[in-house]
Protein backbone atom coordinates (compact mmCIF):
# COMPACT_ATOMS: atom_id res chain seq x y z
CA UNK A 1 0.00 0.00 0.00
CA UNK A 2 2.83 2.39 0.81
CA UNK A 3 4.40 1.68 -2.57
CA UNK A 4 1.11 2.48 -4.34
CA UNK A 5 0.87 5.78 -2.49
CA UNK A 6 4.45 6.66 -3.39
CA UNK A 7 3.78 5.88 -7.06
CA UNK A 8 0.66 8.05 -6.97
CA UNK A 9 2.57 10.96 -5.43
CA UNK A 10 5.41 10.66 -7.93
CA UNK A 11 2.93 10.60 -10.83
CA UNK A 12 1.16 13.72 -9.56
CA UNK A 13 4.47 15.54 -9.17
CA UNK A 14 5.52 14.51 -12.69
CA UNK A 15 2.16 15.70 -14.08
CA UNK A 16 2.51 18.92 -12.03
CA UNK A 17 -0.87 18.23 -10.38
CA UNK A 18 0.12 19.44 -6.93
CA UNK A 19 -2.53 21.22 -4.92
CA UNK A 20 -1.58 24.38 -3.11
CA UNK A 21 -1.54 24.30 0.65
CA UNK A 22 -4.17 26.54 2.21
CA UNK A 23 -2.71 28.33 5.20
CA UNK A 24 -4.83 28.72 8.30
CA UNK A 25 -3.99 31.69 10.46
CA UNK A 26 -4.15 31.30 14.21
CA UNK A 27 -6.41 33.79 16.01
CA UNK A 28 -4.64 36.65 17.77
CA UNK A 29 -3.55 35.88 21.31
CA UNK A 30 -6.00 38.31 22.92
CA UNK A 31 -9.16 36.83 21.40
CA UNK A 32 -11.59 34.89 23.55
CA UNK A 33 -12.80 31.51 22.41
CA UNK A 34 -16.40 30.44 22.79
CA UNK A 35 -17.00 28.12 25.70
CA UNK A 36 -19.50 25.36 24.98
CA UNK A 37 -21.60 24.01 27.79
CA UNK A 38 -22.70 20.41 27.42
CA UNK A 39 -26.10 19.34 28.61
CA UNK A 40 -26.14 16.04 30.48
CA UNK A 41 -29.93 15.74 30.41
CA UNK A 42 -31.02 12.16 29.78
CA UNK A 43 -34.28 11.40 28.00
CA UNK A 44 -36.62 8.93 29.63
CA UNK A 45 -37.65 7.55 26.22
CA UNK A 46 -35.29 5.62 23.97
CA UNK A 47 -34.33 6.70 20.48
CA UNK A 48 -36.65 4.12 18.91
CA UNK A 49 -39.57 5.50 20.90
CA UNK A 50 -38.75 9.05 19.80
CA UNK A 51 -38.71 7.96 16.14
CA UNK A 52 -42.00 6.11 16.64
CA UNK A 53 -43.65 9.20 18.13
CA UNK A 54 -42.36 11.37 15.27
CA UNK A 55 -43.67 8.90 12.67
CA UNK A 56 -47.09 8.71 14.34
CA UNK A 57 -47.25 12.52 14.52
CA UNK A 58 -46.42 12.81 10.80
CA UNK A 59 -48.86 10.11 9.73
CA UNK A 60 -51.70 11.49 11.84
CA UNK A 61 -51.26 15.03 10.52
CA UNK A 62 -51.16 13.99 6.85
CA UNK A 63 -54.07 15.32 4.82
CA UNK A 64 -56.19 12.45 3.55
CA UNK A 65 -56.13 12.22 -0.22
CA UNK A 66 -59.43 11.49 -1.77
Amino acid sequence: MTHDLEVLIRKRVADRRCGDVVRVLAPPLGTKTEVLELDDFKFKAGLGQLYERELIRRVCTMPSGG
